[in-house]
């Protein structure tokens, strides 16, 4: 009986998933050459240009949730729903609820796809090909600096494994004297260029996070069981992608690890706090 709504309802989902693919694919090629003609990620014609990009596919979002409402659960509703007056609601037989939820889930990953299209922003994908960039200037710079480092004592030289952003003592293998390495003005810099970095490589994590936020409806007393299911979904969503964050933070500054451990634990335990058991 539901046979041709389920087909078309999929069939519709799959048009709009392919559109949105479409939007990004060409939206994120054209906002690129943008940015890059501009050479700045903070062009307006790059920003404007995505802003559209974003509209447009937020546009399907709203096609696909109401082409939901209307065509599956008003279908089901008329062709197999039963009316209770009383709660103001309509019940199913077991079969065609088990549908109407499988096919409310499938919409519900589908816009939670679209909106990590529209969310992927371009400009972040520059900033983290600059930070990438930074980073690898400044270890150049230190495989150069280090090659000149020698023991103030007695002349020898002392070798400096990696990129530290902070002075460091190193002692001498032959006379015992402790030497200060002082970084560089880059290497100083480095803590701000781990922190983008690791937006970057862990962008993924922070759009599941977004997605999930997204999802969490308004709380009322009708839906309060939904809204701290949604609620705790995002919760740790948020604490996966804090801690990959600063798990590569702490792989580029382990010196600042007992520091970035404090911000780590403050940000999870702040978004904790907004979740109440």
């Amino acid at each position: 009986m539901l046979d041709e709504t389920v087909q078309r309802w999929r069939s519709f989902a799959a048009k709009i998933r392919a559109r949105a693919d479409e939007l990004h694919a060409l939206g994120w090629a054209e906002t690129r050459r943008l940015q890059a003609q501009a050479g700045s990620v903070n062009d307006n014609a790059a920003y404007l240009f995505w802003s559209g990009v974003a509209g447009q596919i937020d546009s399907l979002r709203d096609k696909l949730n109401a082409t939901f409402d209307k065509n599956v659960v008003t279908e089901f509703e008329c062709r197999v729903g039963t009316y209770r007056s009383s709660w103001g609601r309509y019940d199913f037989d077991g079969p065609a609820e088990a549908l109407l939820h499988q096919l409310r889930r499938e919409c519900f990953d589908l816009d939670a796809y679209l909106l990590d299209r529209r969310s992927a922003n371009p400009s972040d994908a520059h900033a983290a090909e600059d930070a990438e960039q930074a980073y690898e200037q400044i270890l150049q710079e230190h495989e150069r600096s280090r090659d000149r480092f020698s023991c103030r004592n007695c002349g020898a030289q002392l070798e400096v494994g990696r990129v530290f952003c902070l002075a460091i003592y190193v002692d001498c293998g032959y006379c015992q004297s402790k030497n200060t390495f002082q970084p560089s003005d880059a290497a100083c810099g480095l803590p701000a260029v781990a922190e983008k970095l690791a937006e970057g490589r862990v962008s993924a994590w922070r759009a599941r996070w977004e997605t999930a936020a997204a999802a969490v409806p308004a709380w009322s007393a009708e839906n309060s069981g939904r809204w701290h299911e949604r609620k705790a979904e995002e919760v740790a969503r948020y604490v996966d992608y804090i801690n990959a964050k600063y798990d590569v933070i702490d792989g580029i500054v382990p010196e600042l690890k007992m520091q970035n451990d404090l911000v780590r634990r403050s940000r999870i335990d702040e978004m904790r706090k907004a979740a109440p058991a």
